[in-house]
């Protein structure tokens, strides 16, 4: 190190360390000195500035994403039934209404009245039954989704428990049996058939005896059936207000006729007339099933449409299908039930 460094570092004042020429460069060197110093804090210092930058989020955008990923997240996993974190819970589901909210209301809703009907069912309290069934339906529930056919299974179930059993219901009129009176006259009169009464009143159905005094009783419907074609479905009626609904088949490319028609004949084991053909109950070649419910055009529906009617099958994989030469085909047990429950002239109307 030069005597001027010497000197410099010894302590020594401006005016120290002056040169042979007799110019002073103790000043240049305290200037260089300090310049070198504020030159290494000052980048100390930015390094340190920018990597607590580096560490940072960038100005809030990336906070803006992480938290909508969050939320999208959140909501996923909230509307799939898993237990989201609390603070992607809040975000999924706001308590204000939020559309997640919206979405989970109504199918959280009518899974709780499914499950309040299903018991009701469950403890054979089937007026009360079909009643929470009915409300879901009315609700304007799809029929095809699960909820909607649970809820007309439901339906179904339940009005079949009370009309084909002695269970009392508000549905049921009793019926004391008069001298003179007959199991046909009854059925007349209020507007059923023969087998419901002795079905729901635990009579033998090879017996049609009965006595004065005893009382019976006897579910009087207004029955009305609708067919759907496209939906491959049968809407059974009673008093406005749908009882059970069946599956069905149909006729091949839109055999089967659209309109008005009535119940005109009913036959149990039914033999097929075909082609000139008469081919008996029971023989393999026979289409008919256990039951046939002939029908007869109204209305303004062709006359001359003859041949058509509800029967049984014993294919039963044909039903949902278009699979018959224009008859509305349906299980053996779902038309031996109807069959039981049909008056003549019960109205059908086929739709699209």
């Amino acid at each position: 190190m030069s005597d001027d460094y010497s000197n410099l570092f010894r302590g020594g004042g401006v005016t120290s360390g002056r040169s042979g020429s007799g110019k002073s460069k103790g000043p240049k060197i305290l200037l260089y000195f300090v310049l070198l110093c504020f030159i290494t804090v000052g980048a100390i210092w930015f390094s340190g500035y920018f990597d607590a930058v580096d560490e940072s989020p960038d100005n809030g955008v990336s906070d803006s994403s992480a938290t909508s990923s969050e939320t999208e997240n959140g909501s996923a996993t909230a509307l799939n039934g898993s237990q989201p974190n609390s603070d992607s819970a809040s975000l999924a589901m706001p308590n204000h209404g939020g559309e997640a909210t919206k979405r989970s209301a109504k199918p959280q809703g009518l899974s709780k009245d499914i499950k309040t009907a299903t018991a009701l069912l469950e403890k054979e309290d089937y007026v009360n039954a079909i009643d929470a069934a009915s409300s879901i339906l009315d609700s304007g529930v799809d029929e095809n989704t699960p909820e909607g056919r649970r809820a007309t299974e439901i339906l179904g179930d339940a009005n079949i428990k009370i009309f084909m059993t002695d269970i009392p219901s508000p549905r049921k009129k009793l019926y004391t049996i008069k001298s003179g009176d007959n199991l046909i006259s009854i059925a007349n009169r209020f507007g059923t058939t023969v087998a419901a009464i002795q079905v729901s009143n635990g009579l033998t159905p090879s017996n049609p005896v009965i006595f004065p005094g005893k009382t019976l009783y006897i579910y009087s419907g207004e029955w009305e059936v609708k067919v759907s074609r496209g939906k491959y479905k049968l809407y059974l009626y009673d008093k406005g207000k749908l009882f059970k609904t069946y599956s069905i088949g149909v006729g091949r490319q839109g055999r089967t006729p659209l309109g008005s028609f009535i119940i005109q004949n009913k036959q149990k084991e039914p033999v097929w007339y075909n082609n000139g053909r008469t081919i008996p109950y029971g023989e393999k070649e026979n289409v008919l099933g256990t039951r046939w419910m002939a029908l007869k055009p109204t209305g303004k529906t062709n006359m001359n449409l003859s041949g058509y009617g509800i029967h049984g099958t014993w294919s039963p994989e044909t039903i949902g299908t278009q699979c018959s030469n224009g008859c509305v085909r349906m299980r053996n047990d779902d038309v031996n039930e109807l069959f039981t429950i049909l008056p003549y002239h019960t109205k059908v109307t086929i739709e699209e």
